[in-house]
């Protein structure tokens, strides 16, 4: 371009060695080819300038909107708790019940889903390898959990115990809980990879993956506490502890795991969303299955703390633990009565934040 700023300078440095009486014939042709490439590169370097510019607007429009959406996150965060996500229940809510039920359990409706997800697998060598992959390792899930006990036997000994059997017994765990998790998962996300997708497909397919990640964690869990796992034999909790909570992680994960997925299914479906009635029961059936789960697990008789009030019974916690458990059934019962009264939201942040709460004092 610098070139083309003296166009006389440059058509005598570029015809260097031609003949001047055929550069005489062809010099007018060439002056004007030089203009016209002197004015397509001015247009090259307008339209980079324009583009740039138009970038730097656009950064700056995205700043403003990430403010804006931090601002309205904060908003929400603070206002959300106190509105109502629906109406309050009635009886009339209950009309619409033998239709979702029906919806959702149409054998059609459920054949053509699986023959979405056949029609997918077919397609997807890869996805259809690993689902083969993830079966495989859901027959071999007997041998990897003997493979944990089988640690057991290197820590009997203070000569022969080490870190690595304890992180070996975590790695064979891992291998026994992880594969049905992940095929459910695997399902879930082929399922809404599918070229023409139905309603009730996608509902599907958004209710599988959600119920997959809590299936992941409860799964792995309840294999921490099995009979002579990780829990009992490595980290030397007491046999009546670990077993209690292996078996109750199992009930919970019976109770909660299908009402989470009609929860999410209801919601996804545009036809429904937050106020069906699969919706209200699946949440209450949640918070119920939660609550129950916490009751039997961190309770006094028979839970998991039944031996540290014997040893503690003089603790201040201990002595006034009768109000401490009658304000947590209140809590249950207050979070029900928010879902019948609309306040879904709500009773989902407050069940979420007892449910994390609890684990951390587990943990």
């Amino acid at each position: 371009y610098k070139n083309l700023r003296d166009i006389n300078a440059y058509l005598t440095d570029f015809t260097q060695g031609i003949p001047q009486n055929e550069l005489d014939s062809i010099r007018a042709e060439l002056k004007e080819l030089a203009h016209s490439r002197q004015a397509l590169l001015n247009q090259v370097i307008e339209l980079k300038s324009s583009y740039s510019q138009a970038l730097e607007e656009l950064d700056m429009s995205l700043r403003k909107l990430l403010d804006v959406v931090k601002s309205y996150n904060k908003l929400l965060a603070e206002n959300l708790l106190w509105i109502r996500s629906t109406k309050p229940v009635s009886f009339s809510l209950l009309k619409s019940l033998p239709g979702e039920l029906e919806r959702l359990l149409s054998p059609s409706n459920w054949i053509d889903v699986g023959n979405l997800l056949m029609t997918q697998l077919i397609s997807s060598v890869t996805a259809s390898f690993l689902l083969f992959l993830l079966a495989v390792l859901i027959f071999m899930r007997r041998s990897f959990l003997q493979r944990v006990i089988e640690t057991n036997t290197k820590i009997r000994s203070v000569r022969t115990d080490h870190i690595g059997y304890t992180i070996e017994a975590f790695f064979w765990t891992a291998f026994a809980s992880m594969p049905l998790p992940l095929l459910v998962m695997m399902t879930g996300w082929q399922l809404s990879l599918v070229p023409e997708p139905t309603e009730f497909s996608n509902a599907v397919s958004a209710g599988i993956l959600r119920m997959s990640i809590d299936f992941l964690y409860l799964l792995f869990f309840a294999d921490l506490a099995m009979p002579n796992g990780i829990i009992l034999k490595h980290f030397r909790w007491p046999e009546e502890i670990a077993l209690k909570i292996h078996r109750e992680l199992k009930w919970l994960m019976v109770l909660l795991l299908p009402a989470l997925f009609v929860v999410v299914y209801s919601v996804s479906l545009e036809s429904v969303g937050v106020s069906g009635v699969l919706t209200l029961l699946g949440i209450l059936f949640i918070i119920g299955s939660i609550g129950y789960f916490l009751l039997r697990t961190f309770t006094p008789d028979g839970g998991i703390l039944a031996k540290y009030y014997e040893e503690k019974s003089d603790n201040f916690i201990v002595r006034y633990r009768f109000i401490w458990e009658k304000l947590f059934v209140v809590l249950i019962i207050v979070t029900i009565l928010l879902v019948l009264l609309g306040y879904i939201h709500t009773a989902s942040m407050l069940t979420h934040n007892l449910f994390i709460t609890i684990w951390i004092i587990y943990a």
